[in-house]
């Protein structure tokens, strides 16, 4: 009889968020992307594309030649195979990335856009741009607004040409009525950015309006009339609900709102207030309250799957009707990195659906990272997109486990919002110092009192936006009821960030946030420890149970013999 050979990968690392296989490929590309711009960045950039590629390939070998002895080592097998395997793929993942960012770094530096401000840092053009984002309050005291767009040609001394690169656009008075969508051709002054992300920036002459080539298309209307209708409704409240409840439900604090038609017939609200409010909120650690993530995605598809379940729709119609309320989800809310994290992951999850499998959160988290990295590369030197994927990573990682540990000692809801809030922080902070170099020590309280309340003012939030544009009333009902939510967490934040020790400075860079990982992974390591060590006290009998075990015995015979 022939036996089989005894598997030496346990069956649980294939079920859920134990399917590691991808976190290391998807690792090794960020990684790698990061070190290739950080090599081509500079004006010798193309210079150094040579020198990056053997980097890069002398890196690939060491890589692949480690993984090959740890294979070796390994002996042979199924564990050999896979490991060999792994390093074939982590092999391909640097190539991808090398190609990726080449092709990138060379097509931004062949742009006429970008060529233009090679020879000078401030050139009068004609631009032809379409906005990714609506109008939002301006960064910079000579402009009202600002919005991120595409250029699609740029011309200069009467000559166009052609172009697609991001450019941020900024623009005073009437040139605010600009929207999401639409395509437009704008005259002005193409610069060199002083501050921010962004990789040049166009000043629209005062005094003009860009001209429109092309409206927004009905379901951009749509959208546009739907946010007016909330903002106005907004506006209606105190400073806090008109701060708060936009920030809340579509990513876009009440202060930042630049659109001369969201904000017709309401008096602008304090800035100094505005600012206090936001600086308490960061403060307190629950700034993320007021970026759109995965909780509203999470929200919605939830809704559209028990919908659903309650018609007994089939598999087919479930995944249509999920992804139809993620599409229009997305097209809702004010465009991030986050935004798209979580619509790229929802619809990862709706093709398992249609697949007929559960979704699997690492395996999501590592394939849109994968596709998201690999077409926009500048991707990964994006803070608010490694926040989302380290916040998500934390919270695959960790949630289940602290969950039940919680659980044992504390009631589930509680334990629940406990675990989300330290798996999800655990990961997140060590980006967020590379921002803002400082540790905020009650983020974890303030995140657990604000828990209960942020479900319910999402959902209200997100009422009120859809009904709204065609039932004003009933929409100010609404997001009056979220601002009492609103008032609660401005009240947690203001008693968070005045506390005697609210943050604690924290020094900057890399090497901050390669620290603070390893402090956090020696914390985890010795509760786990420690964990295991009760764990087996808990069943060892202690020595006085042991002699009085050991005693029992010649005492039972004794008996026994003079019975």
């Amino acid at each position: 009889m022939r036996l089989r050979a005894r598997n030496p990968w346990p069956a649980d690392r294939e079920q859920g968020s134990r399917d590691w296989r991808l976190l290391p490929l998807s690792a090794a590309l960020w990684l790698a992307m990061i070190v290739c711009f950080e090599v081509l960045d500079g004006e010798a950039g193309e210079g150094r594309l040579p020198w990056l590629m053997l980097a890069v390939g002398v890196s690939a070998v060491l890589i692949g030649g480690v993984i090959c002895c740890m294979a070796c080592l390994a002996g042979c097998g199924r564990r050999r195979g896979e490991l060999l395997g792994q390093a074939a793929m982590m092999l391909l993942s640097v190539i991808v990335a090398l190609c990726a960012c080449a092709a990138h770094h060379v097509a931004e530096r062949r742009s006429p856009t970008y060529e233009l401000l090679a020879g000078s840092d401030a050139v009068p053009v004609v631009m032809t741009v379409r906005l990714r984002e609506p109008p939002l309050t301006s960064d910079r005291r000579s402009a009202d607004c600002r919005a991120d767009a595409i250029v699609e040609s740029v011309a200069t001394d009467l000559v166009a040409s052609a172009d697609y690169v991001p450019i941020r656009v900024y623009a005073a008075g009437d040139a605010c009525a600009i929207r999401q969508d639409g395509l437009y051709r704008m005259a002005g002054v193409l610069e060199r950015p002083e501050i921010g992300s962004a990789k040049a920036w166009l000043t629209v002459d005062e005094g003009t309006v860009p001209s429109t080539i092309e409206p927004p298309g009905t379901m951009a209307r749509l959208v546009y009339a739907m946010q007016c209708a909330f903002i106005r409704n907004t506006q209606r409240l105190d400073d806090q609900g008109s701060v708060l409840m936009p920030g809340i439900t579509l990513g876009l604090p009440g202060q930042d709102v630049a659109d001369p038609s969201m904000r017709a017939g309401t008096e602008r609200m304090d800035p100094v207030y505005a600012q206090q409010v936001e600086d308490a909120f960061r403060a307190a650690g629950i700034m993320h309250l007021m970026a759109v993530s995965g909780g509203h995605f999470v929200i919605v598809a939830g809704l559209a799957r028990r919908l659903c379940a309650v018609a007994r729709a089939p598999r087919c119609v479930t995944a249509c009707v999920v992804s139809g309320a993620t599409v229009m989800l997305m097209r809702m809310m004010v465009p991030a990195d986050s935004v798209g994290r979580a619509a790229c992951m929802g619809m990862i999850g709706v093709c398992a659906t249609l697949a007929g499998r559960r979704g699997q959160g690492m395996s999501m988290l590592c394939l849109t990272v994968v596709g998201t990295l690999i077409l926009f590369p500048d991707a990964s030197r994006s803070i608010g997109f490694a926040l989302s994927c380290a916040a998500v990573l934390g919270i695959v990682w960790w949630n289940e486990p602290l969950a039940r540990v919680c659980g044992r000692h504390m009631p589930t809801s509680i334990a629940q919002t406990l675990s989300m809030t330290l798996s999800a922080q655990a990961l997140a902070l060590p980006v967020m110092v590379l921002v803002e170099p400082e540790l905020p020590t009650l983020s974890i309280v303030a995140n657990l009192l604000v828990g209960p309340i942020v479900t319910v003012t999402t959902l209200l939030g997100l009422a009120a936006l859809t009904v709204s544009w065609w039932w004003p009333d009933a929409g100010f009902v609404l997001v009056w009821l979220g601002s009492g939510g609103t008032r609660v967490m401005e009240r947690i934040a203001w008693w968070c960030a005045h506390a005697p020790v609210s943050v604690i400075p924290w020094f900057s860079g890399p090497m901050a946030a390669a620290a603070l990982l390893l402090s956090e992974g020696l914390v985890v390591g010795a509760v786990r420890a420690w964990m295991s060590r009760r764990r087996d006290e808990r069943y060892a009998p202690g020595i006085v149970r042991r002699i009085g075990e050991w005693m029992s015995e010649p005492l039972r015979m004794l008996s026994s013999d003079a019975a």
